[in-house]
């Protein structure tokens, strides 16, 4: 086997890596649907890679990272999630359900002690990686090459983002939601542009207050799947990086036999679904629904699935507060006078 073909042996040895560590922490079953979503969803379709080596590298770490921690290897774990960030940064997002789990007080000391652990090992690692690359290269140019990619970005606007910024930077045009800039749309309106911005920024803000409130109540490796809410309300990642949707599915698929839990982990298949749906359309109710006329790679097809994976993390918003009372009522009634 050439060189050639061996670097191409790493994308899916890493994906079989984090399978086999997520069989061994979560079981056969919940390996198994992971498996079925990375081969059947839209947005994770090794199409979308389009010939890129180490494309699948910050997912694959990401969920070994969430495995680890369940396993109880902290360290491992935060250096698996600081991979992950060196290679794509939002993923470090994850961690700040465990910076929030970390403020519980009736922790237990282990745990305590575990979230510690993994925290300095994503913080060491990542800050000398970081640190590393700048010695290697000389200097900070490379970072501020990075700096400058992501405000051209941001400048530039990309009609194959995903998060929840996109349902704010649309217009419905004959019933179609079509993309715009707010950037160019408001430049000689900057209180409409500022106004723009405090409305979803007041959004972001809504959801992430409960979301570390929510946050607290759930053990370790939870808290840091629970994580993805943070990573959909406060980025908008191109589509191909929400092989990231592996992650809020350990979530679900750990307790599937729930009926909640089982609806939400089925309904991240139906959107995997839709995905196709939405990019070939369905000629016999195109005239009848917008989605369905078959947007290709246009905004469309981004926008609608932009809500079918606001409705994912909606749904570990609404999990996570149902078990954060619960664990409340529980502590009340072993703390209340009998």
């Amino acid at each position: 086997m050439c060189i050639r073909d061996r670097i191409l042996l790493f994308d899916p040895l890493l994906l079989a890596l984090a399978g086999f560590f997520v069989w061994r922490a979560f079981g056969a079953e919940v390996a198994l649907l992971l498996l079925v979503l990375l081969g059947t969803h839209y947005l994770l379709s090794w199409g979308h890679l389009k010939g890129a080596i180490l494309r699948t590298d910050f997912a694959a770490m990401a969920v070994l990272s969430v495995a680890l921690m369940k396993l109880r290897k902290p360290g491992a774990a935060g250096a698996a999630l600081a991979w992950a960030s060196v290679s794509r940064v939002f993923p470090g997002l994850m961690a700040l359900s465990l910076v929030a789990r970390l403020s519980q007080r009736n922790l237990s000391p282990e745990e305590r002690s575990d979230i510690r652990r993994f925290l300095a090992w994503f913080a060491g690692l990542g800050a000398t990686a970081v640190l590393g690359s700048v010695l290697l290269d000389g200097g900070l140019s490379a970072w501020r090459q990075w700096t400058d990619k992501i405000a051209l970005h941001s400048i530039e606007g990309s009609h194959w983002d995903i998060g929840l910024s996109t349902l704010f930077n649309v217009e419905f045009v004959d019933g179609v939601p079509e993309y715009f800039n707010p950037l160019h749309r408001f430049a000689e309106e900057p209180s409409l542009r500022r106004a723009h911005q405090l409305t979803l920024w007041a959004c972001r803000i809504a959801i992430v207050v409960p979301a570390l409130v929510f946050a607290r109540s759930q053990p370790g490796y939870r808290a840091l799947s629970f994580g993805f809410v943070f990573v959909f309300v406060l980025t908008a990642a191109t589509y191909y990086y929400y092989l990231i949707l592996l992650v809020p599915l350990l979530y679900f698929a750990e307790r599937a036999e729930r009926p909640f839990y089982g609806f939400a982990a089925g309904f991240m298949f139906l959107a995997g679904a839709f995905g196709y749906l939405l990019f070939a359309g369905y000629a016999p109710l195109s005239d009848r629904f917008v989605a369905l006329r078959g947007w290709g790679q246009h905004f469309q097809t981004y926008y609608y699935l932009s809500w079918a994976i606001g409705i994912t993390a909606l749904s570990q918003l609404v999990v996570a507060s149902i078990e954060a009372r619960r664990l409340d009522s529980a502590a009340n009634q072993r703390t209340s006078p009998k």
